[in-house]
């Protein structure tokens, strides 16, 4: 990315911006990558949680709006937590907490790799999901896209 102009984008959740002490995760991202001209875009709000698990979901399930999500084997945090978040009654994540024995620091342990997955592709396709949200139509039967974003495909 250094020789590009807009360097990569960051898209993320609006919690981060919060700040503690003058800083906050987007001052402390953006010192470690300023070199790479980082391209920030933080929301106002976040997107409503169960209708963005619903959007990533229709999008592995139907490829929908024609965007195929691919995850790199390396991305072995990304996939332990898709394979383990669980889903709370009213379609929410189910974050539990656990307590470390050696430290007593309390944790959740699944969802937050999940969450940054999501207000990415919310984010980056976010005429998709207004699209979805205002009650685009899903599709008929499982298509296969002829878009690609993963590492090759950008």
């Amino acid at each position: 990315f250094p020789s590009h102009d807009t360097g990569p984008p960051h898209p993320g959740d609006q919690e981060d911006s919060k700040s503690l002490f003058g800083e906050n995760n987007y001052t402390l991202i953006f010192e470690g990558l300023k070199k790479y001209s980082p391209n920030f875009s933080v929301p106002s709000k976040n997107p409503p949680v169960k209708r963005r698990i619903e959007f990533v979901d229709q999008i592995f399930a139907h490829n929908y709006s024609d965007i195929e999500i691919v995850i790199s084997p390396k991305c072995k945090n990304l996939i332990e937590d898709l394979e383990n978040v669980k889903e709370n009654a009213d379609g929410t994540k189910l974050k539990v907490r656990i307590k470390n024995k050696k430290t007593k620091q309390s944790y959740e342990p699944y969802g937050h790799s999940t969450d940054t997955l999501e207000y990415f592709i919310c984010q980056f396709f976010s005429s998709e999901f207004e699209s979805f949200m205002n009650g685009g139509l899903l599709p008929e039967k499982p298509s296969y896209g002829t878009k690609q974003y993963s590492k090759n495909g950008y």
